[in-house]
């Protein structure tokens, strides 16, 4: 028997976007609050991926975290404009990230507070950095 031939264009198979749902770990670190999907999540996402050091950890892929360390010595100016770059580069590689801007920096000694906002598919969500310089 010879196969059917139909004039139909074939089913174009469409991706989903991974759900967001995570657990949410407090503060102080320790436990678990439940789950959530949207702006803690994202939050805490921000905060993970900019808690790794790039390319130190094999459990990581590498285009997972932030390369910060390296800033460590460096003078405020250069270490200023590197990490909003980084940053802004390692949030990027997040598709419900759309935007990095509104950064502030504030030197204490030898750290570097790094100060900015998001623009996510949940909203602008303000973060943090601390560098050691």
């Amino acid at each position: 028997m010879l196969p059917q031939i139909s004039d139909k264009p074939p089913a174009v198979l469409q991706t989903a976007e991974p759900p967001s749902d995570t657990w949410i770990i407090n503060s102080d670190g320790d436990a678990f609050s439940g789950l959530d999907g949207e702006r803690l999540a994202m939050a805490q996402a921000i905060y993970l991926l900019l808690s790794v050091e790039r390319y130190q950890h094999g459990i990581y892929s590498r285009d997972y975290g932030a390369e910060l360390r390296d800033l460590f010595g460096k003078p405020h100016d250069y270490a200023a404009s590197e990490g909003k770059r980084r940053i802004t580069e390692a949030l990027l590689r997040d598709s419900r990230i759309r935007g990095v801007d509104n950064f502030s920096f504030a030197q204490d000694k030898n750290k570097l507070l790094i100060r900015f906002t998001a623009d996510t598919i949940f909203g602008e969500i303000n973060a943090e950095r601390e560098v050691q310089l």
